[in-house]
């Protein structure tokens, strides 16, 4: 008669098609609430219902979640930079993709600081460059029209280093202070924009 070994693991190929949007999920949630230290393997897989095989199959090791979970949260800042260039022009586009950065490091800060520790280590999120890459593309067509007054990349340079600035003083400050915070991002957003810009010039 053949046994079986019980102490093989399940096949993480059977389990179900969306269970690796589920672990990004649940690994979203659980950082957003408790940093890395709060999305364990063993939190994950309970909160999702499966097995660890199943992080393995997926993402190749609990590192590999967090990444996938991290590049997620970027994306709706490139999102929001792309939808308002497509309907407004770049100017349009880099307010809300700054705002969408400031209001996700309001409303989880915890998650944001592991953006940004991300950033930090040279390892940002996966949409990072491209998303700078189609700004600076866009901002091309703005110096050349004359409505930029520094040169797309550097341009780039120095949105990327404002935002960052923003976004490091909500995720830090701005979750536990007054509610002034949304019109210092607001004044922080102008004085850049105002400084690279020449509003008076055709966008496009």
């Amino acid at each position: 008669m053949k046994t079986v070994d019980s102490s093989t693991p399940p096949n993480p190929r059977h389990k179900s098609p969306h269970s690796r949007r589920k672990l990004i999920r649940v690994a979203r949630e659980l950082l957003s609430a408790g940093g890395k230290e709060g999305a364990s393997s063993r939190a994950i897989c309970a909160v999702a219902g499966v097995g660890a095989p199943t992080i393995y199959h997926y993402f190749g090791d609990l590192v590999g979640l967090h990444r996938a979970a991290i590049d997620e949260t970027y994306e709706q800042v490139a999102e929001a930079y792309l939808k308002g260039a497509k309907e407004r022009g770049p100017m349009q586009g880099l307010r809300n993709g700054w705002g969408a950065f400031n209001q996700f490091a309001h409303q989880e800060p915890h998650m944001c600081r592991i953006v940004i520790q991300q950033i930090l280590a040279g390892n940002p999120p996966a949409s990072v460059a491209e998303t700078l890459r189609i700004v600076e593309e866009d901002l091309s067509v703005m110096y050349e029209n004359g409505a930029l007054h520094f040169h797309p990349h550097e341009a780039v340079k120095l949105l990327w280093i404002g935002t960052l600035g923003t976004v490091c003083f909500t995720a830090t400050e701005g979750s536990n202070a007054e509610n002034d915070y949304p019109q210092i991002q607001e004044t922080m957003t102008r004085l850049v924009l105002n400084a690279l810009f020449d509003a008076e010039r055709p966008q496009e």
